[in-house]
């Protein structure tokens, strides 16, 4: 595996998070992997909401230079994997590009979560809401860890 995406809607919140999580964990192993995030339906220059940026901080990532980015079909041909947080998001990217049918998964999905696969948008909502759902992708994060360091150890084998 080469390169991970993370899609979300925006590109403003969850994609946001699950990237700049994933490096944070990247900075302090050997494993070289590319990361980025895009956006379904991006609007251009739309900051990361300051209390993204607050719960990120708290995790200890404070350096963020995030520039909001459209999905390209260069990426999805580029990327090893694409974690999405929605389900239609998996599906606009199918109908877009089947053949990416192998590599487009829920990050939930991903991670091996059963039930309640989508991770909601909480773009323009409560506290409460950016909590969940940095709080939902935090522990996708730490189990997707946990996924590429047996993939490392399987490749040393």
């Amino acid at each position: 595996m080469k390169s991970i995406l993370f899609v979300c809607t925006g590109n403003t919140c969850r994609s946001v998070i699950a990237e700049n999580m994933l490096k944070r964990w990247l900075n302090g192993c050997q494993l070289r992997l590319e990361v980025r995030s895009a956006g379904i339906s991006v609007t251009p220059q739309t900051p990361v909401p300051h209390y993204i940026l607050e719960l990120l901080k708290k995790e200890g990532i404070s350096e963020i230079y995030h520039k909001t980015t459209p999905l390209t079909e260069e990426q999805i041909k580029e990327a090893s994997l694409i974690l999405v947080m929605e389900s239609f998001h998996k599906q606009r990217i199918l109908d877009l590009f089947p053949e990416t049918k192998d590599k487009v998964y829920l990050l939930k999905e991903y991670v091996g979560e059963k039930e309640n696969l989508d991770i909601l948008d909480p773009f323009g909502g409560l506290e409460e809401g950016y909590e969940t759902c940095f709080s939902q992708i935090k522990g996708c994060i730490t189990k997707l860890v946990e996924i590429l360091k047996e993939k490392m150890e399987d490749r040393g084998k």
